[in-house]
């Protein structure tokens, strides 16, 4: 499966020049915990997370420091995505493998990443989220949809039994090419966590 089956489209983005409070709003309005920061042309140039505008935004509360007196917080008089944002920013790539990609989020503690062309254009966002909803689809909805691929595509009758999003797929009157596209095909379905194939013996 690759990144571009479950990335979400059409992402929010901010602009460097974009102030704080707009991009506040943008977050919170658009209820995404990070944006890409990208140039006039749309090419990556940074990240802006929810922690990265909190940091520091608030000043402490003196009720709370009576007893404990703290060093007031210096806060910029107007910030700007600019001064905030992440550069270095971890990509994937649409044809990515997902695999490789939630090794990513994962590994390095990312709760999303900004999927980029091959020329640095944001085309999507993946996230944490992304995945655990792929991995919450239901075997029904897996079942149905590996049905609906399989149907015209590929030679013989196949029956399709989904268990914990782990396929079973049983073919009739399909030759070993028509029961190899089966099984490759039956990987592509968003949810699929496995497939067993009982035509042959494919890898």
């Amino acid at each position: 499966m690759l990144v571009r089956d479950i990335m979400a489209g059409d992402p929010v983005t901010l602009s460097p020049g974009t102030t704080l409070h707009e991009a506040l709003a943008t977050l919170s309005g658009r209820h995404v915990t990070a944006a890409p920061v990208v140039d006039a042309a749309g090419v990556l140039v940074g990240i802006l997370s929810e922690a990265d505008v909190l940091e520091g935004r608030l000043e402490p509360d003196p009720r709370a420091q009576q007893l404990h007196p703290v060093t007031p917080v210096v806060t910029h008089v107007s910030p700007t995505v600019a001064d905030l944002m992440r550069t270095g920013v971890v990509t994937v790539h649409p044809d990515d493998d997902l695999v490789e990609a939630i090794a990513r989020l994962v590994g390095q503690r990312h709760k999303s990443l900004p999927v980029v062309d091959l020329d640095g254009h944001v085309v999507g966002m993946l996230s944490r989220s992304d995945v655990v909803r792929l991995l919450a689809r239901s075997d029904a909805e897996i079942s149905s949809a590996v049905a609906d691929l399989l149907a015209g595509t590929v030679g013989g009758d196949w029956r399709v039994d989904v268990r914990d999003g782990v396929v079973h797929l049983t073919g009739s009157d399909a030759t070993f090419h028509d029961a190899v596209a089966a099984y490759l095909l039956t990987g592509t379905v968003p949810g699929v966590l496995g497939v067993e194939e009982s035509h042959g013996e494919l890898p």
